[in-house]
């Protein structure tokens, strides 16, 4: 009866660190900083267009991410998004905005390649961006499509990894970044 019971507890045992080795890596939180956003190339379409009289000579902070991925198979990863930017006039200029802008996009990210060391992924985003602001004393508010497509992007670390993005939408032109898998 004990070898019996002995065997039982060993058996059990071994599928709990079974199952816990396979879950491990399975999980991915990153934080990233990017440039050049979607909406600071809209703003400056519109400037373009109506030749400078359109006042939106908006600075920009960049957009920084919050980001979980959860891997369904060794090549792909699901998982949100949430980005945030503001947005604000000049200080000599002569009208006044501000503007927060605040996205939260479902998330697919396919690897090209994963070594241990480097990998190698495609990322697309598609959800909505909520703006909300002040501009001439009036209060603004809207919300709008948010996507990003990072067609080129590149990792390199071991459990804590550094990346970097190229692409384009509401994360930016270019993002890099750090994140960790578990």
């Amino acid at each position: 009866m004990r070898k019996i019971l002995l065997l039982t507890a060993l058996v059990s045992l071994f599928s709990i660190s079974t199952a816990a080795a396979q879950d491990y890596g399975r999980n991915e939180i990153s934080v990233s900083y990017g440039t050049v956003s979607h909406t600071q190339i809209t703003n400056l379409f519109v400037e373009l267009i109506t030749l400078s009289f359109a006042e939106v000579d908006i600075r920009f902070t960049g957009t920084m991410t919050a980001e979980y991925l959860r891997y369904v198979s060794r090549g792909i990863a699901l998982g949100g998004t949430f980005v945030y930017e503001f947005g604000r006039e000049p200080r000599d200029a002569d009208f006044k905005c501000r503007s927060h802008y605040m996205s939260l996009m479902p998330t697919a990210k396919f690897f090209w390649f994963n070594k241990e060391h480097v990998g190698m992924y495609s990322r697309l985003a598609l959800g909505a961006t909520y703006m909300h602001g002040v501009a001439e004393g009036d209060k603004l508010w809207r919300v709008r499509p948010a996507f990003q497509l990072s067609a080129i992007c590149l990792e390199a670390g071991g459990k804590v990894r550094g990346y970097f993005e190229l692409g384009y939408g509401t994360q930016g032109l270019a993002l890099a970044g750090v994140k960790v898998r578990f």
